[in-house]
């Protein structure tokens, strides 16, 4: 009986499948990117799923109000970057 190399992506076969696997991985990427950009989350403070779960949700939250309070009132001398460092 011969061993069988297990692979970590699935088994496709046809082109769209391929592509449509490519755009999923794409986003997912995108979407890291901008938590590595925008939400400065320099170490975790607890290491199971949970916890980083967790603390991305109150990173998101809290980016998403500064952002509407920076919309609502105006702040010409404070921007986002500023507002999120605070």
């Amino acid at each position: 009986m011969p061993l069988r190399a297990m692979s970590t992506t699935p088994v496709v076969s046809s082109r769209s499948q391929i592509a449509s696997t490519l755009a999923s991985w794409a986003k997912v990427e995108l979407f890291f990117k901008w938590i590595k950009q925008h939400l400065k989350i320099k170490s975790f403070y607890g290491q199971s799923a949970n916890a980083v779960k967790t603390q991305i949700w109150i990173a998101i939250s809290t980016y998403l109000l500064i952002a509407t309070a920076e919309k609502k009132w105006y702040l010409p001398e404070l921007n986002l970057h500023t507002l999120f460092h605070i």
